[in-house]
């Protein structure tokens, strides 16, 4: 039984096949792996630890049948190895191929390599310790040392201060430069508000792509124009429901055709002793279910007075 030693991530099985001191191509050996520490083989696929009887046997794959002939392996997968750990004690492994015949036992040591040894915890305290030291420990010259560069990067103003900078900045310095902001900055100071006004109104609409709801799309509709005899189309034709607020002509035209139509009622009659009435509430109504609803579009009190034979003198209506 020849022994290996592997990094425990990393478990690569080989063999040489070799007759009369020529590598062997073309065969087909097989590989059994078993766990020190639980006696347990891999599965056929290798997806899982299992127990054994009869032990399950992968196939191990030819390196390069041209250049390395004779040579095959098999890689355990990392996530069984995973399942092992860095501490477990390795592998016994048996490497089978039945027309040489060849039958080889190999014990596999697992060990974590230098880099693994390094913990993470460990990492984070070279991390923490390198970015916690004293900066005044590792200023001056070279002025490229890593501690400098801290150093004048930390003295660098931070975004506010630029900001301010910027906008303060005496344009007349910065003026000199085609196509640059300064330049426009500076063109545009010496442009008032009258010439801004005259240049907006004096654009001509055709030459921007009118956005839904902007003020060029008002603009375009208005200088699209309409008649007289669409616009008077337009007044006559729009429905009555949507021209009933209160103190506007549609409202005061609702008023009128609910007289007219009958869509009124007379609410809270006061009467004399001679049963002549005295006052009440006259209500309009837009429409009769407006009326079933009692939701008057308008109302008007109603004052009657009589002479001295009792006949009606006055009846005043008003809202």
């Amino acid at each position: 039984m020849r022994q290996e030693t592997h990094s425990w991530d990393d478990v690569r099985v080989t063999a040489e096949i070799v007759s009369a001191g020529v590598g062997q191509t073309g065969l087909s050996p097989t590989v059994t792996v078993q766990r020190i520490d639980t006696g347990e083989y891999l599965n056929n696929g290798g997806t899982l630890w299992v127990p054994g009887g009869p032990a399950p046997t992968n196939p191990m794959v030819e390196v390069d049948a041209t250049d390395l002939p004779g040579l095959y392996e098999f890689d355990v997968p990392l996530a069984r190895l995973t399942e092992v750990g860095a501490g477990g004690p390795g592998f016994f492994v048996a490497i089978v191929e039945t027309t040489q015949p060849v039958r080889e036992y190999v014990k596999i040591e697992t060990e974590v390599s230098a880099t693994a040894e390094l913990s993470a915890a460990a990492v984070t305290d070279v991390v923490n310790g390198v970015w916690d030291e004293d900066l005044v420990s590792h200023s001056g010259p070279p002025a490229t040392k890593a501690g400098q560069l801290v150093q004048d990067i930390a003295s660098l103003p931070d975004a506010n201060d630029v900001a301010d900078q910027v906008w303060e900045e005496d344009l007349s310095e910065h003026s000199g430069t085609g196509g640059s902001t300064a330049e426009a900055l500076a063109a545009a100071g010496t442009v008032d508000a009258a010439t801004i006004a005259g240049e907006v109104w004096s654009t001509d609409l055709a030459t921007y792509a009118i956005v839904v709801g902007s003020t060029a799309e008002a603009l375009d509709n208005i200088s699209a124009g309409a008649s007289p005899a669409q616009i008077a189309e337009a007044v006559w034709d729009t429905l009555k429901a949507s021209h009933v607020d209160t103190d506007t002509f549609g409202g005061a035209m609702q008023v009128i055709l609910g007289m007219v139509q009958g869509n009124h009622r007379i609410k809270n009659p006061t009467y004399d002793a001679e049963g002549r009435l005295l006052t009440a509430t006259l209500a309009a109504y837009a429409t009769p279910a407006d009326a079933d609803a009692d939701s008057p579009l308008s109302e008007f009190n109603v004052t009657c007075t009589y002479d001295v034979d009792g006949n009606l003198e006055t009846l005043l209506s008003k809202e």
